[in-house]
């Protein structure tokens, strides 16, 4: 089943194991040995950190639940009937035991009563890669329950929580902005708390949720904004379609649905042309793709507001978000969300923070893929991937970044060479694997055979 597989120490490995029962039915475990036992705890771990790198630390953390939540949302909304969700559950986990083939050093295989039990160990290395495909089988099978309009209820909700979440790490920074030096506090309230800490955090918190309770969702950016002097809502359009998406919501649990004066008005406010929108009395309906643009927006609505404040606030976060960025964009560009990605890569682009030029080069790349994958692998007639690569000076490029282009542009006169330069400026085999841009080369032997 594998190909050339090479034994490893078992302490070096991890256990997938996928069960496929008498009715085609999957169940995927992950067992991790023994030796995990001795690794340092997490709180042993945490103990460890500044209070500067676990501000750096939960913001990362923050980001990427957020991504994998908006993944979960983009992955399960075509597929929410009962027939797609099985299908979903074959397709996912199929595409993890590809997977799993190719990386796995041992392979067995048990079947018992029509039952069939496939055991992979695989070397540790792939730990991360295999945890990305299996996080999105999971996203797909837990959001797959959803029906349509509570999934609309549920993302806005999932936003409504990133949104204080963010605010509580903003605090941390900057605990002023929040409560002012001439606040009153009452001696019960204090009272009430063993320490100021306590205390000043109990006040912060009560002040997070009257902000998100009393302001409607546009209001709470526009707050951000005088509070903070960032530029949160300069994008009408966006804007707009956001606050839309979080009107419907409210009608969806507060009227049954049904269009009112209130939902035509706040619309209205903000950009939408009343002729475009459902009159009153209409009942508003949540399709496939109205789910997957409210997704969308709510995602960049968050995920912009985020890197844009905490830059603001704490400078010294700027390498995190950056970093955080080509991850997601990646991340996006893999799930077969292009669109998604260039947003991100663009965003990053325009930014006016300090970075390394390397860092431009590598949202560059992602930018430019995110046109090669769109076009399904005519990329390099897709002229947004040229359009793309002119915004960067590749005159002084590293031999990664030359068998990048080389791969974009589909030119693999000279990929044996590039790809050995590659190799030795640090290219690994799981990289090489995981990459999404090298996914056209993977199979070529003018590139495998260098990660041999």
């Amino acid at each position: 089943m594998g190909n050339d597989l090479v034994p490893v120490s078992r302490d070096d490995c991890f256990e997938l194991k996928v069960l496929v029962d008498d009715k085609g039915h999957y169940t995927i475990e992950v067992d991790f040995f023994d030796a995990f036992d001795q690794s340092p705890t997490a709180d042993e771990v945490l103990a460890t950190l500044s209070k500067e790198d676990l501000l750096f630390a939960d913001f990362d953390k923050l980001l990427d639940l957020w991504v994998s939540t908006s993944m979960g949302f983009f992955q399960a909304f075509p597929r929410l009937t009962s027939e797609a969700f099985t299908s979903a559950n074959k397709e996912s986990s199929a595409a993890l035991m590809g997977f799993a083939n190719s990386v796995a050093s041992e392979i067995s295989e048990v079947k018992t009563n029509g039952d069939v039990v496939t055991r992979y160990l695989i070397p540790n290395e792939w730990l991360i890669a295999t945890a990305g495909r299996l996080g999105a089988s999971v996203e797909i099978l837990k959001s797959a329950h959803l029906l349509r309009r509570s999934s609309l209820s549920a993302l806005v909700a999932e936003y409504e929580v990133f949104l204080r979440q963010l605010l509580l790490l903003v605090s941390q920074v900057q605990p002023q902005a929040f409560v002012s030096e001439t606040e009153t506090i009452s001696m019960s309230e204090i009272a009430r708390h063993s320490s100021f800490e306590d205390l000043k955090r109990s006040v912060i918190d009560q002040k997070i949720d009257q902000l998100l309770q009393q302001k409607n969702h546009v209001e709470q950016l526009e707050w951000i904004e005088k509070k903070f002097g960032v530029n949160l809502t300069s994008d009408k359009a966006i804007i707009s379609q956001f606050n839309e998406v979080c009107q419907r919501r409210h009608l969806i649990i507060h009227n049954g649905a049904v269009v009112n004066q209130r939902y035509l008005d706040s619309c209205g406010i903000l950009g939408h042309k009343i002729d475009d929108l459902e009159p009153i009395g209409a009942e508003l309906r949540v399709s496939a793709k109205y789910l997957r643009r409210a997704t969308a927006r709510l995602f960049l609505v968050g995920y912009f507001t985020a890197h844009i404040l905490m830059q603001k606030v704490s400078p010294s976060i700027v390498p995190v978000s950056f970093s955080n960025i080509i991850e997601n964009s990646h991340g996006f560009l893999t799930a077969g969300l292009t669109k998604m990605a260039r947003r991100v890569c663009e965003f990053a682009l325009a930014s006016n923070a300090d970075r390394p030029r390397v860092t431009d080069a590598t949202l560059t790349i992602n930018l430019a893929l995110s046109f090669y994958l769109q076009s399904n692998g005519t990329g390099a007639k897709d002229p947004g991937v040229e359009s793309s690569l002119n915004r960067y000076d590749w005159s002084d490029t590293s031999p990664l970044y030359r068998l990048a282009l080389a791969c974009l542009r589909e030119d693999y006169e000279n990929l044996s060479a590039l790809t050995e330069a590659a190799k030795n400026e640090g290219l690994t085999k799981v990289e090489a694997q995981t990459w999404i841009i090298f996914l056209n080369v993977r199979d070529r032997q003018d590139f495998s055979k260098h990660f041999e």
